[in-house]
């Protein structure tokens, strides 16, 4: 839970230009779990997060996820800060934690404990990137500049 807090403190608004330091963020958790992580600066303001665990298996699977957030404009709609993570009876409120940050850190936690179990069935690719509340512009010409032949 605590990492979880710590990336929803991190402002990732894309339409800001926000979001290099979530994007290193997740390089660093990655890493401390014991997964391969690089950032990858395309055409893009925030950098794309690529990840892997290899366990030689026959397949690979591709986990997706963006760390960018919605603007928190108006913010008079807000009653807390909205990259203080609140809890307020039995709810989490920041921005983000439903979209995507929530869902992001809970399925890097699951893969981490199945690493750490040496319970992982697949290799494991990850992409994470920073501009998909605006509409992923730079995606289209990043996927194929990943290609290996």
């Amino acid at each position: 839970m605590d990492d979880l807090l710590a990336f929803l403190r991190i402002d990732t608004q894309s339409a800001k230009g926000k979001g290099v330091e979530g994007a290193k963020f997740l390089q660093d958790y990655m890493q401390s779990n014991g997964i391969e992580a690089e950032l990858v600066k395309h055409k893009a303001v925030n950098p794309y997060v690529l990840g892997e665990i290899n366990v030689g298996a026959p397949k690979t699977l591709l986990i997706y996820n963006h760390y960018d957030v919605q603007p928190v404009e108006p913010l008079e709609k807000w009653e807390t800060d909205p990259f203080t993570p609140t809890f307020k009876e039995d709810k989490l409120i920041a921005r983000g934690v439903a979209d995507d940050k929530g869902a992001l850190m809970a399925r890097l936690e699951a893969v981490s404990e199945l690493k750490k179990e040496g319970k992982l069935k697949v290799n494991l690719k990850f992409l994470y990137e920073g501009e998909e509340e605006i509409g992923s512009p730079h995606m289209p010409s990043f996927l194929p500049s990943t290609q290996r032949g």
